[in-house]
């Protein structure tokens, strides 16, 4: 019977702070996360981990384990015999007579036990970084925690996985320098990171050298996506992306009454996505019509089709401009009752349900996002529920969630590899997953670059059935 390996933590500086981890959710997570006695069982060097206590020293310490202080820091990179601190989670090695022990036990497991492949992951994100500020860093926090949640959602389906976790520190890639001359790193499958753009570059560069799969999970300006085969981009540049939401707003909305509403209030991303949009209409001959802010029901009329359904987009996704939107058309619709009148509108507007949710049903309105989390369904409940019983605290109020964000980065890329390993990219799209909040759909940028996440959702606010309905493309 195979017994799960326990995730090796080479730095968790989410424990350096008590707010982000109470004493219950602290046992629990030790219990899931960190090495063991049991490791000795499963095939590691790691015989448990010490947290440094008040007075301490590294002497004392490796005196008190029966180890010498070269011992304990060969098993902890970052760790330095002058930095550490009270607190601190420090792996401890087995003695060399548990390893001679451990040595025996494994020669004798190879020949008699059938080990299941093992995914070895790097999360490298800024924990304790004190130049950003508390809910940057409150962010990088609750997404490592979502992550930890699908590796321990992945453990109950029989996958093996270690986690090996590194703080990144600031924007200079000093200290993302010196993660890269630990030798354990070149050993992952998978690094999760960082969140700057100015420190990709090297672990691209790293990732390439030892072929290893670079998921940057934030931003979106990643260069080397281009000429890197082994960067996988989360969260992709607007314009790849506004290709498939026009595709798709077509493939739902040809045949119907297209009508731009112009405001004075739209962004540079939402005055190119429009311009795309009526762009790719021109190119599939598709006829669009429009109104704005000044258009009484006369004008409306004029630009709409009592036969078809209207769709109405606003060149803005404010919550201004969907007040005024929104009061015109019930006007409209109180005077001209036979018109069928549908929304399509921007990601933003899943935040303004607190003042706009009946509207968005009431019009039958359809948004596209890359990220969306339905607060009604009880799996998102369930999940939110699972968090606070583990961390003791809420979900950030943000969008996207952050700790949804990492528990789906997570469960995709860590099952596909343990179910696919080296054929990872000929079948990463073939998963059958239900994802909290994140979509995920590759595409490669070109015949020796890199990949980027297209997976977009279309959510519809059913008028008929008064729910939200997520659509995957």
């Amino acid at each position: 019977m195979y017994t799960e390996r326990v995730i090796f933590i080479i730095f968790a500086p989410v424990f350096s702070n008590t707010n982000m981890l109470q004493p219950k959710s602290l046992a629990l997570f030790l219990g899931l996360m960190m090495a063991s006695a049991t490791c000795l069982a499963q095939g590691t060097n790691i015989r448990t981990t010490h947290v440094v206590q008040q007075g301490e020293t590294l002497y004392h310490i490796a005196k008190t384990y029966n180890v010498s202080v070269d011992d304990i820091l060969s098993v902890n990179p970052t760790l330095s015999p002058d930095k550490y601190f009270v607190g601190m989670y420090i792996n401890i090695p087995n003695s060399p007579a548990l390893q001679a022990i451990q040595n025996d036990i494994n020669g004798v497991e190879e020949h008699t036990t059938a080990v299941p492949n093992r995914v070895q992951a790097a999360v490298i994100l800024p924990f304790m970084s004190e130049t950003i500020n508390a809910a940057e860093r409150s962010k990088m926090v609750e997404y490592y925690r979502g992550f930890l949640m699908s590796v321990d959602s992945l453990k109950h389906q029989g996958v093996s996985i270690d986690i090996y976790t590194y703080d990144s520190g600031d924007k200079s890639n000093a200290s993302i320098d010196n993660i890269l001359k630990d030798p354990m790193l070149a050993s992952m499958n998978l690094i999760v990171g960082p969140m700057y753009s100015s420190q990709i570059a090297p672990l691209a560069k790293y990732a390439e050298e030892h072929k290893i799969r670079l998921i940057v999970p934030f931003t979106s300006k990643c260069m080397e996506v281009y000429n890197n085969p082994y960067v996988f981009m989360v969260n992709p540049p607007q314009l790849y992306l506004n290709n498939v939401i026009y595709e798709h707003f077509v493939e739902n909305f040809g045949d119907s009454q297209i009508v731009f509403y112009e405001t004075n209030e739209q962004s540079k991303k939402e005055v190119e996505f429009v311009a795309g949009l009526k762009n790719y209409l021109d190119q599939k001959h598709i006829k669009y019509f429009n109104i704005n802010k000044n258009s009484d029901n006369s004008a409306i009329v004029s630009q709409t089709n009592i036969c078809k359904k209207n769709v109405i987009i606003p060149n803005s996704s404010s919550i201004n401009a969907l007040n005024l939107l929104t009061a015109k058309l019930k006007d409209f619709c109180q005077e001209n009752p036979s018109y069928k009148i549908t929304l399509f509108g921007y990601p933003e507007w899943q935040t303004y349900h607190g003042t706009h949710l009946d509207n968005l049903y009431n019009f039958d309105t359809f948004i596209w996002s890359k990220f969306y989390n339905n607060v009604f369904e009880t799996r998102t409940k369930e999940f939110m529920h699972n968090y606070y019983h583990w961390f003791n605290s809420e979900l950030i109020p943000s969008y996207p969630k952050f700790g949804m964000l990492g528990f789906d980065t997570g469960y995709y890329f860590l099952t596909n590899l343990s179910k696919y390993g080296n054929e990872f990219e000929q079948n990463c799209n073939t998963l059958e997953f239900n994802p909290y909040q994140s979509g995920f759909k590759y595409i490669r940028m070109n015949s020796h670059g890199g990949y980027i996440n297209t997976g977009v959702w279309f959510v519809h606010y059913s008028k008929d059935e008064r729910r939200p309905i997520k659509i995957e493309y």
